[in-house]
């Protein structure tokens, strides 16, 4: 195709809104970030951002969770650390004030 064809092409797509859906076939990356949500005995709710050093698996987001619910029961203080290109938070908890958490792959 020309250059103009193409141009043309992309250029008569309606506008989409949001991130760009991969193209067919290709597996969405899970990255290296797990977004905890943790529910505080005084009723608040607080979420933080963990960077891992390795790709995200079911496996070791499982073993994360494991750990982390160790942690809670020890009421351990634990920080968690998101990649500074990603959104840089750095957050501090005491683990013995959190009741319940959730985990899953950032988006």
């Amino acid at each position: 195709m020309k250059k103009e064809s193409i141009s043309r092409a992309k250029g008569s797509a309606a506008p989409e809104l949001g991130p760009p859906r991969p193209a067919f076939g290709m597996v969405r990356d899970q990255g290296r970030r797990i977004e905890v949500t943790f529910s505080l005995k005084n009723g608040g709710m607080l979420s933080a951002v963990d960077h891992l050093d390795q790709d995200l698996t079911a496996e070791l987001l499982q073993s994360y969770a494991d750990q982390l619910a160790k942690d809670v029961a020890a009421s351990a203080t634990r920080t968690f650390t998101d990649a500074w290109a990603a959104s840089g938070q750095r957050a501090w908890i005491n683990l013995g004030e959190v009741v319940a958490f959730s985990a899953r792959p950032a988006k």
